[in-house]
């Protein structure tokens, strides 16, 4: 999507543009929020937390396109605490700060612990 986006820009551009150094610059931020416990389908409680994420990707290229393209995603992921998650992954953070609060993190609003 971004090569044809870029792409579009380079070819309505003027002659001129393209005598310009093209410094395409962008980046990438990923923020985990909303941690809750959380199970799977007819599964165990206290053992599973959820977090939802928002990632934001924007590219610009100076000269050619003024206003950075920016596309934010959000998701929701699971952890299953019994199982080890080593490194510096979000998954592995999320799950080194909350796992250790089940099974007293509240529960995702629209599920119960009563089922």
């Amino acid at each position: 999507m971004k090569a044809l986006l870029i792409a579009a820009a380079l070819a309505v551009a003027p002659t001129a543009a393209f005598a310009a150094e093209i410094n395409p610059q962008g980046g990438t931020s990923r923020e985990a929020w909303g941690q809750r416990q959380c199970r799977n389908f007819g599964g165990e409680w206290g053992r599973y937390v959820c977090f939802d994420t928002t990632r934001t990707s924007w590219v610009s290229i100076a000269g050619i396109l003024p206003v950075p393209i920016t596309r934010t995603k959000t998701r929701t992921h699971q952890v299953d605490c019994r199982i080890n998650h080593s490194g510096n992954s979000l998954r592995a953070q999320v799950a080194a700060e909350y796992c250790p609060q089940l099974p007293g993190l509240a529960p995702a609003p629209f599920l119960s612990l009563r089922d």
